[in-house]
């Protein structure tokens, strides 16, 4: 079929009109259509209350989308020395939100359930026998963490907190409490890692929690390991490297320390020293010059802190960065228990009074976490 002249400017038209529309419709078609995507997540930073008893306590939790469509979560308590944790087994069924403090079930572990009302949530706030209602309120956008978690799963998970700062070493702490100062630790390790510190924590494995010194075969290796993998880290201080331990990880940790001469500190918590035996160790450590900190509670059931936090004076004999404190009120967790006041007013459990300030104080002076990176 022949086309008329007139009509051939016409078609041209209409097929380069075709041929543009033919480019245009997927952009056109991607901007027009509906929305079938998930809902966005509940991201934010929530300020509020649990209540027991009566008792309000203030709690910040800041909820983060860390990767797409995957939520990230801090609790922190602003009257309890402003310490926190980073939540673990955090789940999300829209409105449903569950998290706890530790990765597994632990002695002390923290338990949260709430739904989502809007810029609300509202549920259970669980530590051990304790139940409190929760209830928080959306103030703004969340805050960032300072630090990356990796996680290695086994009997004896490792936790891994590991600071964001790229621009200085950082000194480093190795984690090792007893079965019974697992959830505390987890605080501790992140209150430390905030201050700059790189942490490795080991959660102890499930069993029987002995008190005083035990043969140190069985834990040596893995604190030698943990050690070793820290010193390959490119943003740690090699020179600023040292072990806490607690309760019965405190003999073993002191045997490594007074061995392994690159073990820059020492902080033993609740160590129970029941004759003067138990302390050699310690008298090596301090013969050394590795200054140590020596933790006790004053409420301990668990050993006779008076008797051993005197043996470890002794044993350290008064060395220039080493010194032993015991806290009123605090059990072998450094934990002061939740009671009713005199006044009758429920007090909130909580890590022993000026404690975080004074670790951080004496972390500060034997391993100061300001030092910039030197090109390796």
């Amino acid at each position: 079929m022949t086309i008329p002249r007139l009509l051939l400017p016409f078609s041209r038209l209409l097929a380069a009109v075709c041929r543009c529309s033919a480019l245009l419709l997927p952009w056109l078609l991607l901007g027009c259509s509906a929305d079938t995507g998930r809902q966005p997540l509940p991201t934010g930073h929530y300020e509020g209350t649990i209540t027991y008893q009566g008792s309000p306590l203030r709690m910040v939790l800041n909820l983060r989308e860390a990767v797409p469509g995957q939520l990230q979560a801090d609790v922190s308590f602003p009257e309890q020395q402003n310490t926190g944790f980073p939540a673990f087994n955090l789940r999300y069924n829209a409105p449903k939100l569950d998290f706890e403090q530790s990765p597994g079930g632990i002695v002390g572990n923290i338990k949260v359930e709430a739904i989502r009302e809007g810029d609300f949530w509202r549920g259970e706030f669980t530590a051990d026998s304790l139940r409190g209602e929760l209830l928080l309120v959306r103030r703004g956008q969340p805050e960032a963490r300072p630090y990356k978690l990796e996680t290695t799963t086994g009997k004896q998970p490792v936790l891994r907190f590991i600071s964001l700062d790229t621009t200085m070493q950082h000194p480093a702490i190795a984690l090792f409490p007893d079965q019974l100062n697992a959830a505390t630790a987890l605080t501790w390790a992140d209150a430390l890692a905030r201050q700059g510190f790189s942490v490795t924590l080991v959660i102890p494995e499930a069993g029987n929690t002995p008190i005083g010194p035990e043969p140190d075969t069985a834990r040596l290796p893995l604190m030698r390991q943990v050690l070793k993998t820290l010193r390959q880290e490119a943003r740690v201080d090699t020179s600023r490297i040292g072990i806490w331990a607690a309760g019965s990880q405190g003999y073993a940790a002191a045997v490594l320390a007074a061995s392994h001469r690159q073990v820059a500190f020492l902080i033993a918590q609740s160590v129970g020293l029941s004759t003067a035996t138990d302390a050699q160790p310690f008298r090596t450590v301090a013969r050394q010059r590795v200054p140590v900190l020596g933790l006790y509670g004053n409420q301990d059931t668990l050993l006779n802190a008076r008797e051993s936090s005197r043996r470890l004076r002794n044993a350290l004999g008064g060395r220039r960065g080493s010194q032993v404190r015991t806290f009123a009120q605090a059990d072998h967790r450094l934990m002061q228990r939740g009671k009713i006041s005199e006044e009758g007013k429920w007090e909130w459990p909580g890590l022993a009074t000026g404690s975080v300030e004074e670790v951080l104080r004496w972390l500060g002076q034997v391993a100061p976490a300001d030092t910039v990176a030197a090109a390796r």
